[in-house]
């Protein structure tokens, strides 16, 4: 059964540093492509957006314990598919139980990059500005 999104999408990400790099995920559709891990609220799962985006990083990663640190970025757009208007909150996360991270069917590969090494090959229009809002609050929060 295909599951159903609400008319307009929020999608929620975390942003892993570690040892000033961030964690990014290679898409098997479109190869290529790298992603942050995270993913969209389903319907019904509004009222809860913290265990939606805990699934989600469980899906995506096989990580169940980690700490949300603060909501770093936010960006709003209109995706390709259909139009349809999204909204997409990153939030810096650590303290991962683990880095030994068990990939879903979604991606291919991970990889750690600097903030140097960020390229526009992420999905959305706004990821490299929020990638940066997050090194920076990282940064901050290291002093």
């Amino acid at each position: 059964m295909a599951k159903e999104h609400e008319k307009f999408w929020i999608t929620q990400a975390g942003v892993i540093i570690r040892d000033n790099k961030c964690l990014v995920l290679e898409l098997t559709k479109p190869a290529g492509f790298w992603d942050i891990p995270g993913g969209r609220v389903d319907i019904g799962e509004a009222d809860n957006s913290e265990a939606a985006f805990r699934r989600e990083i469980k899906e995506e990663l096989g990580v169940e314990d980690f700490r949300i640190i603060d909501l770093v970025a936010h960006d709003i757009w209109c995706a390709s598919e259909g139009n349809t208007p999204v909204c997409a909150l990153i939030f810096l996360i650590d303290n991962l139980d683990t880095y030994n991270f068990q990939l879903s069917h979604e991606h291919a590969q991970y990889k750690w990059v600097s903030e140097e090494e960020i390229k526009d090959e992420f999905l959305w229009p706004g990821a490299i500005k929020m990638l940066k809002k997050a090194f920076a609050r990282y940064r901050e929060l290291k002093k």
